[in-house]
């Protein structure tokens, strides 16, 4: 449960817990079964409307290359790239520890690497090394990518300065497929380089999300000519999966995004799919995005800041609110009952059971849940494991 849910449950087991102490009191043994029953009662009423939950379990559909280097651009100055040139931090950073023994390109997220050095420096009065070095600069597999402009990827090569990996290596680590929608918005001029990497960093990976939709439609669940909404929806990793396994024969319905950034590359990607800037809302938990019209397939990747290990300023109040936030953006799914509900968000205890617990509380669903990653889903040398959680309506045949 969620930290309010929690507080609440055990505020109502303390006035029943008083009230059994009070006719324990009074000798009163037909009172005190009462309220056990009264309270037992309550409680398997609740369970009774909650689904069981099932094991997520998807075929990979996609493959990656053996390493990340299969996903850097033979011409990298041909593609939309950040300069690395005042980031002086960075570039003073790697200089002090550049690994001279990489025989192979490498790749930093460099405040992570900062932090662990300056960490084994307290702790052991040392840090480098090729063995230590190793562990911060990545030659097979990816570390995972986050928002934050301080930990987007660099690419280090021995001989060569420094650099950012460009928007279009990271969408093809991503597994955007190029020539799609999405890839076109990446590569041309509506977001800036930066901001188009840390939309990235917000999103679901392209081969897990279209691990996910193969197997909903290899069931029968979806069908090509779908109808597709989203909530926290970012630039829409999600639906570049489904224009990818639908061939494109899907309508975009409805989107709502907060940033405004984030907005424009949404409606820059999808437009071509239908999605117009009247039904492009800025707050997922509010009219009209959670009273918009049925759609087949709806998708929630909330917002994961609170919940993420790298966040030092979350407290158990914060994460309370963002479990209520999702709860409000369902408010769709109830009003509406899509055939296909999926909703993404990062593997922690502090949310993985309260947003189980939401989801299995929306009756007439079959509820399926796992963590999945690339790695295994997409067969893709980078990490972001992340929990999925798909709904399908009961009364849709599936094989």
């Amino acid at each position: 449960m969620s930290a309010l849910d929690s507080r609440l449950a055990y505020a109502q087991l303390e006035v029943y817990m008083a009230r059994v102490r009070d006719a324990d009191k009074n000798s009163d043994n037909a009172a005190a079964l009462r309220t056990v029953h009264t309270f037992l009662k309550t409680l398997r009423e609740r369970w009774r409307l909650r689904a069981d939950t099932e094991v997520l379990k998807v075929d990979p559909v996609t493959q990656g290359p053996r390493t990340f280097a299969g996903w850097l651009s033979a011409r990298p100055d041909l593609d939309r790239q950040r300069s690395i040139k005042r980031c002086n931090r960075i570039l003073g950073g790697l200089k002090e520890w550049y690994p001279r023994w990489l025989r192979q390109p490498g790749v930093v997220c460099y405040e992570r690497a900062a932090a662990r050095i300056s960490s084994e420096r307290v702790k052991k009065g040392r840090a480098y090394g090729p063995y230590f070095l190793s562990k911060i600069v990545k030659t097979i597999s990816l570390p995972t990518l986050t928002a934050s402009r301080g930990n987007h990827y660099v690419v280090v090569e021995v001989g060569k300065e420094p650099r950012f990996m460009t928007v279009q290596e990271v969408a093809r680590s991503f597994m955007v497929p190029e020539g799609g929608p999405l890839w076109a918005m990446l590569a041309g001029p509506t977001m800036a380089p930066i901001e188009a990497v840390s939309a990235l960093g917000r999103g679901v990976h392209v081969g897990v999300a279209r691990a996910i939709v193969s197997m909903l439609m290899k069931e029968g669940a979806l069908r090509r000519g779908l109808s597709y909404g989203s909530a926290y929806s970012g630039v829409d990793t999600f639906a570049a999966a489904v224009d990818a396994e639908t061939g494109g024969d899907f309508t975009y319905a409805f989107a709502s995004e907060i940033e405004e950034e984030a907005r424009r590359g949404l409606l820059g990607a999808w437009g071509c799919r239908g999605l117009a800037e009247a039904s492009c809302h800025s707050d997922a938990e509010k009219a009209p995005a959670t009273t918009e019209g049925y759609v087949d397939f709806w998708v929630a990747t909330p917002e994961c800041n609170e919940h993420s290990a790298a966040n030092r300023g979350k407290t158990e109040a914060k994460q309370a609110s963002s479990i209520d936030s999702v709860s409000s953006s369902l408010e769709y799914v109830r009003l509406r009952r899509p055939r296909v509900v999926v909703v993404e968000n990062v593997v922690k205890a502090s949310i993985v059971p309260a947003v189980t617990g939401l989801l299995s509380r929306l009756a007439g669903y079959r509820l399926r849940t796992a963590p999945l990653g690339p790695s295994e889903a997409a067969d893709a040398p980078t990490a972001r494991q992340r929990q999925f959680w798909v709904l399908v309506a009961i009364d849709i045949e599936v094989d």
